[in-house]
C-alpha cells in the first residue's frame, strides 16, 4: 500500500503569472514548485524539494504524456465528482533551476486568454509527497486567484525575467563601452568622442524605454 499523499491548493509564493513580456502574452515558462522547504499560507507543510531531477523524472518521464494545467484544481476535483476539467494548457517540459522546478507550457486559446486578460494571476501546484513531506512528483498545476504558497513566482513576473536579463546585459555592454572611452589617449579627436558619447546616451535611453 502506497504512503504517497497528494497535496493540492498549497501555492508557493509564485510571482504573478504573466504580463510584461512580449506585449503581455502568457509566459512560456512558469515556476511550479519552489526549491528547499516551504509551507502553505493555510499552515500545511512543511514540504521539501530536495531532489528536483528525480521529481522531474517521476513527473514527466521521457515519452510520457504532458501534465495538465487546469483551473482551480478541476482535474483532481473532477476525479472525485465526475465533473469536467478543461485544460488551460499543457506542461510539456520540466526544468530544474536554482529557485525550484519550472515548466514549459503550451497554452490552449482559452487559457492564454484568461492569463493575458488577468482573469487568473497565480498558480497552484498539485504534488505528491512521502510521509516526511518530501515532494516525490508533480501531478498537475492550476490557475488560481487564491495562492497558498508564497515562494512561487507569479504569472506576470515569470515571463518578465528573461526580458530583464536582456536589458541588464545591454546595460553592462554599454558600461563597458563607457569605460573604454574614458581611457582614450588625450590626443583622441574631441569631436569624435562627443559624437560617440551622444550615440551611447541614446542607446541607453532606448534600452530603458526613455527614448
Amino acid at each position: 500500500m502506497s504512503s504517497e499523499a497528494i497535496v493540492t491548493g498549497v501555492m508557493s509564493a509564485l510571482p504573478e503569472i504573466v504580463a510584461h513580456t512580449e506585449g503581455g502574452k502568457a509566459p512560456e515558462w512558469i515556476q511550479i514548485v519552489p526549491a528547499g522547504t516551504f509551507k502553505g499560507v493555510d499552515g500545511r507543510g512543511p514540504y521539501h524539494l530536495h531532489n528536483a531531477s528525480q521529481v522531474i523524472a517521476s513527473s514527466l518521464p521521457n515519452g510520457g504524456r504532458p501534465l495538465p494545467l487546469d483551473y482551480n484544481h478541476a482535474t483532481v476535483m473532477a476525479a472525485k465528482s465526475g465533473g469536467e476539467a478543461p485544460a488551460a494548457g499543457w506542461i510539456v517540459e520540466l526544468q530544474s533551476r536554482e529557485d525550484g522546478i519550472w515548466g514549459r507550457v503550451e497554452w490552449t486559446p482559452a487559457g492564454e486568454k484568461a492569463v493575458e486578460g488577468r482573469e487568473y494571476r497565480f498558480l497552484s501546484p498539485a504534488f505528491a509527497t512521502d510521509a516526511k513531506g518530501n515532494v516525490t512528483r508533480i501531478v498537475n498545476t492550476s490557475l488560481t486567484n487564491l495562492p497558498n504558497i508564497r515562494e512561487l513566482a507569479s504569472l506576470h513576473t515569470a515571463g518578465a525575467q528573461d526580458e530583464t536579463e536582456t536589458l541588464l546585459a545591454g546595460i553592462r555592454e554599454d558600461m563597458a563601452a563607457i569605460r573604454l572611452m574614458t581611457v582614450r589617449p588625450a590626443a583622441s579627436d574631441q569631436a569624435t568622442q562627443d559624437s560617440e558619447q551622444e550615440a551611447l546616451r541614446k542607446t541607453i535611453r532606448a534600452q530603458l524605454g526613455l527614448s
